[in-house]
């Protein structure tokens, strides 16, 4: 039978986390924010305050959710491809969304984990409450990023071993 890799007998957040991890000062415009999501292809970017401390989260998904308001439409059930219309409203909304100060998307109740949290609970944390990626923080300063994809890249290393 297959032996189970030889993982670290507790294996912590930290050895699985991004420590470069995107973040945004809660200074930012979301012009801002936006390009480095693009710039960095994450998903997701910490919003610090100025003394490092967490202050909220912005997802792809917030920003989907602020622009698709009224402006989505499904042209195939079946399929589940929604299309944007080309309309004012749409541009309107961009130009809007632009200017906006990023704590006014930003989720301010953000779920965080410890660095030093053993990696199957943070692991337990991403699966319940259905989320891609959470900030890494230690003294509640942000440290990093830890996302299902870290995690998986993290076992692949372990499994190579």
């Amino acid at each position: 039978s297959p032996t189970a890799p030889d993982l670290p007998a507790s294996p912590t957040v930290a050895d699985a986390m991004n420590p470069h991890a995107a973040q945004v000062p809660v200074s930012a415009s979301m012009r801002e924010v936006v390009a480095l999501m693009a710039e960095t292809e994450t998903s997701g970017v910490a919003v610090v305050a100025d003394d490092g401390t967490l202050a909220g989260f912005v997802s792809d998904g917030d920003v989907a959710r602020y622009l698709g308001r009224n402006n989505m439409e499904f042209t195939s059930s079946n399929l589940g491809v929604a299309n944007f219309r080309d309309d004012d409203t749409l541009r309107e909304k961009l130009a809007e969304l632009a200017e906006l100060n990023v704590m006014r998307i930003a989720v301010e109740r953000v779920v965080s984990v410890e660095q030093d949290v053993a990696l199957d609970d943070a692991c337990t944390m991403l699966a319940k409450r259905k989320i891609k990626k959470m900030p890494v923080t230690c003294d509640g300063r942000v440290v990093g990023s830890i996302s299902r994809r870290n995690v998986m890249r993290y076992l692949m290393r372990e499994m190579g071993k």
